[in-house]
């Protein structure tokens, strides 16, 4: 299969563990009936996405490409924390999540080039 196409897929695993790790933390500091349901989606989230990497490595995802996007959670986390928590974001992250994004695009360009 088209290794774009499997990043892709294994980018969109990324984005479902950063907004697990969201619900893992509204999960947090709540007692563990109200905690349920967050505890839930961030199971069913990893869940998907642990199928999605399965899937992807089955269809021919080389692990040397593959496995650096997931990386991309940490920037999924931290776009989402933003916006559903209100965190604040420094200039010190934004700094880093370039950094991730050069690097894994540079893993990327390698693979698909």
């Amino acid at each position: 299969m088209n290794q774009f196409v499997l990043m892709l897929a294994m980018g969109f695993a990324a984005c479902l563990g950063g907004l697990g790790q969201v619900m893992m933390q509204r999960a947090s500091g709540v007692s563990l009936l109200k905690a349920l349901p967050f505890f839930l989606a961030f199971a069913g989230l990893y869940g998907v996405g642990v199928i999605i990497n399965y899937g992807v490595y089955r269809l021919g995802g080389k692990v040397s490409v593959m496995y650096p996007i997931i990386s991309l959670s940490y920037v999924a986390a931290t776009f989402f924390a933003w916006k559903l928590l209100g965190e604040s974001v420094s200039g010190w992250s934004v700094a880093g999540i370039c950094c991730i994004v050069v690097g894994v695009s540079l893993v990327g360009w390698g693979a698909v080039a």
